[in-house]
């Protein structure tokens, strides 16, 4: 059951996710830091944050950490991807793809 809910962008919410499911002093891996935009207005000394990105040579397929060495991981998966497909029928958040393999629900 949700009892609340909050509309914003991604740097506003984020800190209130953490407050909720990260104590302060967590190493937290963000996988997908790209710019660091979700981190815009967590304070600083609240979290050690090791950013990873794509951009900078690092897979989140296969992270450079330690097993047992991180308390959070951020994964921030693509969403916006859906808008530069060229057929305007496949983009992102307008219905569902089905894989090969994967039956159809009716």
């Amino acid at each position: 059951m949700i009892v609340s809910a909050t509309i914003g962008g991604n740097a506003d919410i984020f800190p209130k996710i953490l407050e909720l499911h990260v104590p302060r002093g967590s190493l937290v891996a963000d996988v997908t830091y790209g710019k660091g935009i979700f981190w815009q207005n967590v304070p600083d000394g609240y979290y050690w944050v090791q950013g990873t990105d794509i951009a900078t040579g690092v897979d989140c397929r296969q992270l450079p950490y330690a097993d047992n060495t991180i308390d959070c991981v951020v994964l921030d998966p693509p969403y916006m991807e859906g808008f530069y497909r060229k057929a305007s029928l496949q983009k992102a958040g307008s219905g569902f793809n089905v894989s090969p393999g994967l039956r159809q629900w009716r």
